[in-house]
């Protein structure tokens, strides 16, 4: 408990559940220890193993502490390095910031932060303890046996508290964001710099977050969060009104003139996804691009991977002239790039998965148009299907040299409405309807996840879905038809009606999280819920209407419950039988 506050020890790498479960262990141990020496352990013994460690511990961490605090708050630049070497050198999935991992340190080791006196003032319970119980004699054993059980109950209650602290849903902040209403869904771009709205911060004003809050995301949640990330066009996928993202991201910068995100691409893909159209102001006669490449090393020189199209004119994006390989200075790739480096404009660290260290680049592209733009559209499209054409910023130049940065807020489908907020006008339902010939299974890529699949290009969301677990699906969608919205209903938390019609064998999609505790019935008939799109529900439906009921009853809910009436009728069968036998 004496590193609640830094990053990484007050939840092991894990939710906070396990670390609760992890101090019940020992306090169970403890009390096995405990009923061990009171029934054959003599005086000097529980004396020794008892209140001696406990007060040698509690000495050595009150000199200890205040120490080595000192030495980090000596060493302000050094710090972080120290906590980089010792602590951060295991490589993790999200990066820590150094500096997180040094204030969290100082938190712990300062005497006067609560949880640390705590820590201590329990060291100091526990010795105390063991002295009270060589003082009390022969009633020792239950006096004793009180003393800790509350002593154990009190810091379990406290580290419980600690962790899960309540409140009532009307003071929960944040304050709603300018443009969301209660009844609206929104979609977090991401959740790490939005802390603020999680978990489901927003509940209290109607407000729910399309990724949902769970301390275990299943790795496909995962995958998809992230890829949508990077893409703005799946933005579509979570049925989510709105998109809120930070007002002053960390990841922000100028370059050129031109406003972007390092990490977060605003346009692009693969060759085969769908052009990313902006809202342009008239009389620009140049294009700022702020962009890079992945996997394009071997992509010859002068090789257009996209196109800039403004005026109804295509302008060619090229490998080694306009934009170059990411990873271009690589040691790997070393002898082999086949294009030359492209005028950077942002440098920064990255690492392969092996961890292979290098300095990665974004590229800066001046493409002059043949004449001012009188369309108020910019248009780019990937067009290599083997490269990733990633754009992070996009500037228009006037003739007087200044700059006009375009965002998300500029992309066909988003409108700002607010500071962090956008409308997303062609966010899908949540409840819709597509025919099933226009679905797809799996077998379209047996070398691919379900999450690669669906967001792979070439897959348009809103008339295609991928099934999993109906055999009658094929590798191959067919048809263009257009997903026709549903009428849905929340009857309650574990429970969804949906009414919907088809003219052909359909599938309703209902996009929220599926399980396999969740049941459906179609008409009142019980029917299969497979996987749409990575992570959703499906059922089939027969042309005509129907009244489709989602209705989660897991298994294990079943049997938690029958082992736990088991249990109770045993217990009480012997209570009873025990005052009959003392009669």
């Amino acid at each position: 408990a004496l590193l609640w506050s830094l990053p990484g020890f007050s939840f092991l790498r894990a939710p906070a559940r396990f670390s609760y479960l992890v101090v019940f262990a020992c306090a169970c141990l403890a009390a096995f220890g405990l009923q061990a020496l009171s029934a054959r352990g003599p005086r000097g013994l529980i004396a020794i193993v008892g209140a001696a460690p406990a007060a040698g511990l509690l000495a050595a961490l009150l000199a200890l502490l205040p120490t080595w605090r000192a030495v980090l708050t000596a060493d302000p630049s050094g710090a972080p390095a120290i906590a980089d070497a010792m602590y951060l050198s295991a490589r993790a999935q999200y990066p820590i910031d150094p500096q997180l991992v040094v204030q969290g340190l100082l938190s712990s080791l300062d005497l006067a932060t609560p949880k640390t006196a705590w820590s201590l003032a329990l060291l100091a319970f526990t010795s105390l303890a063991f002295i009270v119980w060589l003082a009390v004699g022969v009633r020792r054993a239950v006096v004793a046996q009180a003393m800790f059980v509350g002593l154990i109950a009190i810091d379990l209650l406290t580290f419980a508290y600690d962790f899960h602290p309540r409140m009532p849903l009307d003071d929960m902040p944040p304050a709603l964001p300018a443009g969301v209403a209660a009844g609206d869904r929104v979609l977090l771009h991401d959740s790490v710099e939005l802390s603020m709205f999680e978990p489901n911060q927003l509940v209290g004003d109607g407000v729910n977050l399309a990724q949902g809050y769970s301390s275990l995301p299943p790795q496909r949640h995962i995958e998809l969060e992230s890829a949508t990330s990077s893409q703005p066009a799946l933005f579509d996928l979570w049925s989510a009104g709105f998109v809120l993202e930070p007002v002053a991201p960390s990841d922000s910068l100028v370059v050129g003139g031109v406003a972007f995100r390092q990490t977060h691409p605003i346009a692009g893909g693969f060759g085969g996804a769908q052009p990313a159209v902006f809202r342009a102001n008239l009389g620009a006669v140049a294009v700022r691009l702020i962009g890079t490449l992945s996997y394009a090393y071997n992509i010859p020189q002068g090789q257009p991977v996209g196109t800039l199209t403004v005026n109804g004119t295509d302008y060619p994006i090229r490998a080694g002239i306009e934009l170059s390989e990411r990873a271009y200075d690589r040691p790997s790739l070393s002898g082999l790039l086949q294009h030359q480096k492209a005028r950077t404009a942002v440098d920064f660290e990255e690492a392969t998965p092996e961890g292979e260290d290098y300095i990665a680049h974004l590229y800066r592209a001046d493409i002059r148009l043949a004449a001012a733009s009188t369309d108020s559209r910019v248009r780019i499209t990937p067009t290599d299907p083997k490269v990733l054409l990633d754009i992070y910023g996009i500037g228009l130049v006037a003739p007087d040299g200044s700059v006009q940065s375009l965002g998300l807020g500029d992309r066909d489908g988003l409108e700002r409405v607010g500071p962090g907020v956008l409308r997303n006008t062609s966010a899908l339902p949540r409840a819709y309807v597509l025919p099933r010939s226009q679905a797809f299974s799996p077998a379209r890529q047996p070398d691919q996840t379900a999450t690669q699949i669906v967001t792979a290009p070439g897959v348009d969301l809103h008339r295609q879905v991928l099934i999993e677990g109906d055999s009658t699906a094929g590798p191959d969608p067919v048809g263009s038809d257009l997903a026709v919205p549903a009428l849905l209903q929340d009857v309650g938390p574990n429970e969804v009606r949906v009414t919907a019609s088809a003219t052909v064998p359909s599938y309703l999609i209902l996009n929220d999280f599926t399980h396999r505790g969740w049941t459906a019935r179609v008409d009142g008939q019980p029917a299969r819920v497979y996987i749409a799109n990575a992570m959703f529900r499906a059922v089939a439906i027969e042309p005509g209407q129907h009244t489709i009921d989602f209705v989660f009853q897991p298994l294990s809910h079943v049997i938690g419950a029958v082992i736990s009436l088991v249990a109770l009728v045993a217990a009480i069968g012997l209570a009873v039988y025990g005052l009959s036998s003392r009669r």
